[in-house]
């Protein structure tokens, strides 16, 4: 028994009791330990947009759980994994320093993603000092089912509490994956997130259990040779056995025709500048009214402007309000754009407001999670100095509170504003309240031209597949999309004006996720709690 790895293996594993890699050359394995959590960042990170290769991400994070349970205490643990969430978040959102510097005016401004890595990069490292404990607390498959439920509850915590940012999830790696991503209308994205992680707990557990030479003969099925090593492949056994039911799931659900009552929906995108001086008020408006001329030849029933893409408050503003009517009027249907709106009270809000062709304005809905230090500052007082360095938000905008679906004639509109799409409770909230149609308006422009616009289009295909809902998707300056209640969409190039139209349908109930929310979570607390405290007793 290795001073690395001081966990003795109790289980059979189908190899001759030969001296291991771990008992042998304890310090090569403890310097292998950082270069494979760098390997294992670099690897997940490039599973996500822009690269976006799906298929790495079932091997990217073997190399983080390899090195964590490696690990010879439990603060060593926490340091690989930090490690490797500073590496991987960092490498995501390297638009997120751009756009600080943008603001800012300063090289200064990527200060913002340095800390935003630091922090985002504890929940990692949470993950590995669980993950010790885990592995001493259990054996066998079990061990690796444990390993993947704890992966799943701290992705879960990631998006708990008003400065919650669970970007970059496991499971979104899958995005394009049809098939597999069925089974979040039953388990959330958190459910793709487990096979991805039990797939990388399972290589990670046949590679550490490399042996010398000398495989017993009852062990040749499982075992495969690397040189003059062995590594025991029957663990994949269990993962395999989870991707096949998952995907004979959804193969047996992606092909289904997802219909319901059929109306015809037009998404713009008018690709305004989001970075530098804003267009005049009255070229914006061109620009949309020429849009709205193109819509009037196919008369959708809704058309959905993207956030901040009134030019002015288009409440409160008489000639801005008139515009979005007169475009109602044109096309014989409902607009819903999204506009700056200053209350009654002098508070300024996000907000997106419904045009009537005949009634003009007839409902609004105010964006209820606002963006941590982009649309309020936690702390102000005591973080002045910040607020100046960054020069935003001047004042911290109002989120509205306990909203209804908006009611566009038969429609039902469950609206989410840009970073609400991100969480999956908001989306259940707005089907339990009777969205029959999900609409997502979003402004990621002000990150330039970056990978944070695939990022988070990702994410709307899982909100589409979580509630069975189509989703209409408007971006600024993309990505803007009708999405599928299987997650397919037809999807308008970036940085160019464009205009996606089709039916999409009407849809009621409730699936499994919306109405049960995040049990699998609730599962896997129950099976990680015991296994901690196993591997906090033999510790």
């Amino acid at each position: 028994m290795s001073a690395d790895d001081p966990t003795p293996v109790t289980e059979p594993i189908g190899i001759a009791n030969k001296p291991s890699i771990a008992d042998g050359l304890p310090s090569v394995q403890r310097r292998a330990l950082w270069p494979a959590v760098v390997i294992s960042a670099v690897l997940a990170t490039i599973a996500f947009p822009p690269l976006g290769l799906g298929w790495v991400a079932w091997v990217a994070y073997a190399p983080l759980f390899w090195a964590v349970v490696r690990a010879g205490r439990p603060r060593g643990a926490f340091g690989l994994a930090y490690l490797f969430g500073i590496l991987h978040f960092g490498g995501l959102t390297p638009w997120i320093g751009a756009t600080v510097a943008a603001w800012s005016g300063s090289a200064f401004g990527w200060a913002a993603w340095v800390v935003l890595a630091l922090i985002q990069g504890l929940w990692f490292g949470l993950f590995g000092y669980l993950a010790w404990f885990v592995k001493r607390g259990s054996k066998g498959d079990g061990r690796l089912v444990l390993t993947a439920s704890a992966w799943v509850v701290v992705e879960w915590l990631r998006g708990q509490g008003g400065l919650s940012m669970p970007w970059g999830l496991a499971g979104y790696t899958q995005y394009r994956s049809l098939a597999i991503i069925q089974i979040a209308d039953l388990t959330g994205v958190y459910g793709v997130s487990f096979l991805v992680a039990l797939a990388g707990a399972a290589a990670a557990n046949a590679f550490s259990r490399v042996q010398a030479p000398g495989i017993s003969p009852q062990a040749r099925r499982s075992v495969i040779r690397l040189g003059g090593y062995a590594a025991d492949v029957g663990v994949l056994v269990l993962p395999c056995l989870f991707y096949a039911g998952a995907l004979t799931y959804g193969l047996l659900n992606v092909g289904l025709p997802w219909q319901g009552r059929p109306v015809l929906v037009a998404v713009v995108q008018p690709n305004f500048p989001s970075t530098g001086a804003p267009l005049p008020e009255n070229e914006a408006l061109s620009r949309l009214a020429a849009a709205a001329q193109r819509l009037a030849e196919t008369a959708p029933s809704l058309t959905v402007w993207p956030e901040s893409a009134a030019p002015a408050d288009a409440v409160n503003d008489r000639d801005v309000n008139a515009v979005f009517t007169h475009f109602a009027k044109l096309t014989s249907g409902y607009h819903l754009t999204g506009t700056a709106y200053v209350d009654d009270m002098g508070n300024e809000r996000n907000s997106a407001v419904l045009f009537d062709r005949s009634l003009g304005l007839v409902s609004r809905y105010d964006k209820e999670r606002l963006v941590p230090f982009g649309e309020w500052i936690p702390a102000r007082s005591v973080l002045a100095p910040l607020i100046a360095a960054i020069r935003r938000p001047d004042e911290d905008l109002v989120p509205g509170r306990n909203q209804k679906p908006l009611e566009a004639g038969d429609m039902r509109l469950g609206v989410l504003i840009c970073y609400e799409s991100i969480f999956p409770a908001m989306t259940r909230d707005r089907v339990r309240e009777g969205a029959d149609l999900l609409v997502s308006i979003t402004n990621d422009g002000w990150a330039g031209e970056s990978a944070s616009l695939e990022q988070h289009y990702a994410m709307s295909v899982f909100r589409a597949v979580e509630a069975r809902r189509c989703m209409c998707a408007a971006g600024l300056t993309g990505t803007t999309a009708l999405i599928s209640p299987n997650g397919a969409g037809g999807v308008a190039a970036p940085y160019e004006p464009a205009i996606v139209s089709d039916l999409v349908y009407l849809r009621t109930g409730l699936t499994p996720y919306a109405r049960w929310g995040d049990w699998l979570v609730a599962l896997a607390v129950l099976l990680v709690l015991p296994a901690l405290r196993r591997g906090a007793s033999a510790s």
